[in-house]
């Protein structure tokens, strides 16, 4: 597991319906330099499978952890992200 950049506020998309998109391009585009996407969790696989090809493709960045809904509090308690 990578170590989260300490001068970076970490966040976590919880609903990656479609207005996570703009939330998810705030934080890898424009925000980059001082945010770090760390998770997301979601009822739906799909489209949290959906963002984390959208963070390959368009930020070059690697998936986040995708947590299903009934795990929200395990991934509040991760304190690492994984690479």
């Amino acid at each position: 597991m990578a170590s989260p950049l300490p001068d970076r506020t970490r966040y976590a998309i919880v609903g990656t319906g479609s207005r996570a998109t703009m939330y998810i391009d705030a934080i890898c585009g424009q925000y980059a330099d001082h945010c770090d996407l760390v998770a997301l969790c979601d009822t739906s696989s799909v489209r949290m499978a959906y963002h984390n090809k959208r963070l390959a493709s368009l930020y070059k960045r690697d998936e986040v952890p995708a947590f299903p809904a009934h795990d929200f509090t395990v991934m509040l308690g991760q304190r690492r992200r994984t690479s």
